[in-house]
């Protein structure tokens, strides 16, 4: 065999090699039957709103200390509206502004910037707990329960 004969058949290998092997033997798709999925069941009932609480998350701030609330919507299908009351060691209420939390939503609240809209200087040094007030529906508790 000569040296030219040689390169050719190297060179045809080595093109051969570089085909991808699925391209050689391609088989056509067969997709997978599939059904579709139900969207989450909403109520059109009218619900009994129940006015809860939740107390606890202790906090404190000063001229170099920044508190926040993080607060997440556990529930999937409803929104929620919730409003914070920031009370100080000596039993002083100070109330924030309502949010709404979306279903699955996330919100945090400075603590630091709620009492400096009660006129409290950012640099005194506070300390006190939260209660998170909302209102919460019977029928909303067994829909979101069902969903999990």
């Amino acid at each position: 065999m000569s040296l030219h004969c040689v390169r050719i058949f190297i060179a045809s290998t080595l093109a051969l090699a570089l085909v991808p092997a699925n391209l050689v033997a391609q088989q056509s798709k067969v997709l997978a039957p599939h059904r579709q999925i139900a969207p989450l069941a909403q109520s059109h009932h009218q619900e009994v709103l129940v006015p809860r609480s939740l107390v606890g998350g202790f906090w404190m701030i000063d001229a170099n200390r920044k508190a926040s609330i993080y607060l997440r919507n556990g529930l999937l299908t409803s929104s929620i509206t919730v409003t914070p009351n920031l009370y100080l060691s000596n039993g002083v209420r100070y109330r924030l502004s309502s949010l709404t939390l979306e279903p699955s939503g996330v919100a945090v609240i400075s603590i630091n910037d709620g009492l400096s809209q009660h006129r409290i200087s950012p640099r005194a040094i506070l300390t006190g707990y939260v209660e998170l007030e909302y209102a919460w529906g019977v029928g909303s508790s067994l829909r979101n329960s069902n969903q999990h």
